[in-house]
Parts: C-alpha cells; sequence; structure tokens
C-alpha cells in the first residue's frame, strides 16, 4: 500500500509538473508524431491540444531548418543519442518563434526505443537580442568613424576598422593599452575630465579636438562620447565616436587665408579710392568739409566690409554693426538696447552708412552737438514674419527745425535703406530731437540669431 501511495504521488508531481511547466514539453512517436503536448508547448505555437496531436514536430518546423532537425532527429531514433538544437517553429499564424529544443529517446524495460520526449523553450527574446548586438557590431565593425571603447581605468577595450585607418594602430596593437597614447601634449587632462562627466551621468556634448597618430602626426577629429553601462545601470566606461574633420579644417585654414589675404586687397582698394578723391577734390577746389565727409562715408564702408569678413561674407551682427560706427562717440551718450539679429550681406553696408549718417548729423546740428543730449538707440524683431524695427531717438539736444532741403543723409535713410531693405525708413524732425524708425523685411535665408 505504502509503495502504491508513493507511486500515486509521484505520478501526481510529473503531471503538475508536465502542465504546470513553463516550458514547452511533448512526446512523439519514432517518426515524429506528437502524441501529448502541454499547455505552454500550445502556448507557443499557438494551437489547441487536439490540433497538435498527430502532427510531426519536424513539419512545425521553419524550413531552412527543418534538413539539420530531420537527420538529428533520425540519428536519435537509430541510436538513442540525445540532441539539443536551436530552431525557428512556424506558429499557427505564419509567425516564427525562437526554440532551444531539448529531444531525448524513452525506452521501455528492455531497453528499446517506444517514444521520444522534447523540451522546448522559447528563446524569442534571446534572438532578438543577440540580433540586435550582432547589426549594432555589424554597424560598428563598418562605420566610416572611429570608434572604440574604455573602461573606467582609461583602457581601451575595444577598436573598429576605422579607428585602425584613422590613427594607425592596429586592433591588437590598442586593445588593452592606455588611450593616453592618443592624446597628444597638454591634452592629457581631456580624458579624466571626460571619465569624471561621463561617470556622474553628466551628457558629454561633441566638440572638436586634435589625436595623435601612431607616426606621431596630429589629426583633427570632433569626439563624441557616451557612457557604457552594465546590467545594473552603473557606468562602467565610455564609448567614444571620433570623426575625421581634417579636411574640413584645412578648408577652413585655406579659407580664413584667402578671406584675409581679399579684405587686405579690399582696403588697399578703399585707401586708394580716397586717395584718389582727396587729391581730385582737392584740386577742383572742392570744400574742404565735403571732402571730410565723403571720405568718412568710404572708411564707414570699409568697417562695414571688416564686419563681413567675419561671418564669411554673408551676414554682420546688427549690434555689432552699431558698436563700429559709434567708436569716435563717447559710448556714454548713448542708450543701445536690442537683441542679437544678422542682417544680410545686401543691408550691411546701407545700415552702415545711415547710422553713420545719423551720427554725424546728430554730432553736427542734433543732440550729440551738446554736452547734455544723448540717442537713443533700439530695435525688435519679429522672427515669425522676419520683420526687424529700428529706432533712433534724440533728446535733450537744441530745438530741432526741419532742413530747408535734404541733404545726402536723409536720402539715403530714407530711399536707399528702404529699397535694400524692403522696407520703410522714415526721419521725424521733433523739436525735441530727431526721431528715425526703420522697419525692413529680412531676407529668410539669411536667418537672424538669437541669443
Amino acid at each position: 500500500m505504502r509503495s502504491q501511495q508513493a507511486l500515486k504521488e509521484s505520478e501526481e508531481r510529473l503531471r503538475a509538473l508536465f502542465s504546470q511547466s513553463a516550458a514547452g514539453i511533448g512526446q512523439t512517436d519514432l517518426q515524429g508524431r506528437m502524441t501529448l503536448v502541454n499547455q505552454r508547448f500550445c502556448e507557443m505555437l499557438g494551437y489547441q491540444r487536439e490540433e497538435l496531436v498527430g502532427i510531426r514536430f519536424q513539419d512545425l518546423t521553419f524550413p531552412d531548418d527543418r534538413q539539420e532537425a530531420e537527420r538529428l532527429f533520425m540519428h536519435l531514433a537509430e541510436t538513442g543519442e540525445p540532441f539539443d538544437m536551436e530552431k525557428r517553429c512556424v506558429r499557427k499564424d505564419g509567425s516564427l518563434v525562437w526554440t532551444a529544443v531539448s529531444v531525448s529517446a524513452l525506452t521501455d524495460d528492455d531497453g528499446s526505443i517506444r517514444q521520444v520526449g522534447f523540451i522546448a523553450i522559447d528563446i524569442s527574446a534571446r534572438k532578438s537580442a543577440q540580433e540586435a548586438e550582432r547589426l549594432l557590431a555589424s554597424i560598428i565593425a563598418s562605420s566610416n568613424d572611429a570608434i572604440l571603447s574604455i573602461d573606467l581605468g582609461m583602457t581601451i577595450t575595444n577598436w573598429n576598422a576605422a579607428a585602425e585607418r584613422l590613427y594607425g594602430y592596429t586592433r591588437d596593437e590598442a586593445v588593452g593599452k592606455s588611450v593616453l597614447m592618443l592624446l597628444p601634449e597638454g591634452r592629457h587632462d581631456e580624458e579624466p575630465e571626460i571619465l569624471r562627466q561621463v561617470s556622474a551621468g553628466k551628457v558629454v556634448e561633441p566638440y572638436e579636438t586634435q589625436r595623435r597618430r601612431k607616426d606621431g602626426g596630429l589629426v583633427d577629429v570632433q569626439l563624441s562620447v557616451s557612457p557604457i553601462y552594465d546590467s545594473n545601470g552603473t557606468t562602467i566606461g565610455a564609448s567614444k565616436v571620433a570623426h575625421d574633420i581634417t579636411a574640413r579644417k584645412e578648408a577652413e585654414r585655406l579659407q580664413t587665408v584667402l578671406t584675409s589675404e581679399l579684405n587686405h586687397r579690399v582696403k588697399n582698394t578703399f585707401s586708394t579710392v580716397i586717395a584718389i578723391a582727396r587729391q581730385t577734390l582737392d584740386r577742383d577746389g572742392t570744400d574742404r568739409n565735403q571732402v571730410s565727409a565723403f571720405q568718412d562715408r568710404l572708411i564707414s564702408m570699409a568697417k562695414a566690409h571688416d564686419l563681413l569678413t567675419h561671418r564669411d561674407w554673408q551676414r554682420a551682427d546688427l549690434g555689432e554693426l552699431v558698436s563700429q560706427v559709434l567708436e569716435p562717440y563717447p559710448p556714454e551718450r548713448f542708450d543701445i538696447e536690442g537683441c542679437a539679429v544678422l542682417l544680410p550681406q545686401k543691408a550691411v553696408l546701407s545700415f552702415s552708412l545711415a547710422i553713420h549718417e545719423l551720427a554725424t548729423n546728430a554730432a553736427k546740428y542734433g543732440a550729440l552737438s551738446v554736452a547734455q543730449g544723448r540717442v537713443s538707440i533700439s530695435w525688435s524683431y519679429e522672427e515669425a514674419i522676419t520683420r526687424l524695427r529700428f529706432r533712433w531717438v534724440e533728446r535733450d539736444g537744441p530745438t530741432v527745425q526741419p532742413p530747408s532741403r535734404k541733404g545726402f543723409g536723409s536720402r539715403l535713410v530714407e530711399r536707399l535703406l528702404a529699397a535694400e531693405l524692403n522696407g520703410r525708413s522714415t526721419i521725424n524732425y521733433d523739436p525735441a530731437g530727431v526721431i528715425c524708425e526703420i522697419e525692413a523685411i529680412l531676407d529668410p535665408d539669411a536667418a537672424p540669431e538669437r541669443r
């Protein structure tokens, strides 16, 4: 009785294990037809139990894996030798599920193989992770950017083919060595600082620097650094992506040389024009004040030209332009307020001349002609419609009288500047002080900066 009870309890445990197991479990005959499957195996493949019984397990195998599965099963049926394999099974809905299958022979008392048992585990998640890792490794290996990784001790742990080409060291030469071998003199503090930021969880923004090649030469790179975490989220190192910017740096250096040379030649041209104008106008008996005014206008244009050279000849900052034009005057006489706006190239010279004329007239007749006079200069920018509003207001100067005729400065502001800026310009000769208002629609291709 006791042995029967023990046998009964053992069978109950086996049934519970069979039905409640997290793994798919089943039996087949020697042809591979399933005779028994548990609920977990049905769930893995999306079938009901009665639908699976009688189907060959090999027939549920993905075609590319079926030949090897058939070969191993036949060998087991002949020799009793168990096997393990990873294969893809086709679910009822046609989708695939990766399984790790362990298959063994079930023998009777005389050792004859009567049935085959199998245990199948769903490993789709692991396979997906492995495929992602493989894809990532392939991307790293084939990347045109040099990619390496280091541990927190600054030892190189990985090194791709592009790193070999960029730095000249083979993978075997680099892995296991200190990354400091790539740092030129004067830059050895970079790596410890980067690791401190990475370890603290801070973002390291891409930055431009230099690294030393195996042959001792320096290479300009843009470096991006990202932390490497372990499974617990702890930082264990850093990955570094270096993009070779040597060609760009050379182009920038060449552009700087060419810009400097062009700037020098244009300045010489301005100087020649000023000298010719002075000699010609003086000889003709022209009023010296007119000669001086003409010369000052040319100098103002030359200075505006200087500002354009600082920004690839395309734009100039309005605030910098105002400050430069007003350099000859005491800064305490002005109240200047405005956001950072880049003027398009065609407007820079006109704006420079306009401010120059306003300041010149203020110094002769307006607020700057007396000690207590002041000038307020302000501007605003509406980014949505690219509209610039500029305002020049004089106060505490002599009472203003409207001019009997408009001179060059007035015509420049009201006509030329308005045309150049696709807007309008007005000068109001208010008795309390001249007010000039300029409204312009800026070229959207010369996007203004906002700081």
